[in-house]
């Protein structure tokens, strides 16, 4: 009816809204402050928690906290100082053993999937080993313990074989990215 009347704009027209009085900076830094004490939180439990409907919980951390949830626990989708610290100590930590054992070390793309032994060997194997169980609490760390623990040595020296092909098909196809069928 607008359009026939002359209207040439789809977009909603300027108006008064009311005020949101859910998204506040208080209800931002409880929620910051619960995520950080438990990262499974759910965006039911924190509305429940901050007296917020789900919506707002939503908004506030997409837009404002600009968490994600990955595998069922909240990230944040830019490193914080601590997580850059955190990061860092944990890299420093890394790069001392292969000193200490004099093992010479590999240049390595920031990250590549055709390179990545664990992607497609380890982890595909964990997944489906594992897959269709549920874990309470720290269950799921003692389970894959066990489940690496049970590995014959001839599986994870096979993960390792396999990495001088993948060298060499990475360097054939100049970095392109390897078809799936290449990386299993």
């Amino acid at each position: 009816k607008c359009f026939r009347e002359g209207r040439e704009c789809g977009e909603n027209e300027p108006h008064d809204r009311r005020p949101r009085t859910s998204i506040t900076e208080t209800n931002t830094d409880h929620a910051d402050a619960l995520i950080c004490e438990n990262m499974y939180i759910t965006i039911k439990e924190l509305g429940a928690m901050l007296s917020i409907s789900v919506g707002s919980v939503e908004d506030i951390m997409k837009y404002h906290l600009h968490y994600r949830k990955v595998n069922a626990w909240w990230v944040p989708c830019t490193l914080k100082d601590m997580n850059k610290m955190v990061c860092m100590q944990a890299a420093t930590k890394t790069m001392e053993t292969p000193w200490k054992l004099k093992w010479n070390l590999l240049t390595h793309p920031p990250y590549s999937p055709n390179l990545a032994p664990s992607d497609f060997y380890l982890f595909k194997r964990l997944k489906s080993d594992l897959q269709g169980m549920r874990f309470v609490d720290d269950a799921v760390i003692q389970t894959v313990w066990e489940w690496i623990h049970h590995q014959p040595q001839a599986f994870f020296k096979k993960g390792i074989r396999i990495l001088p092909e993948r060298w060499k098909k990475v360097l054939t196809l100049e970095g392109s990215t390897l078809k799936t069928d290449m990386c299993k």
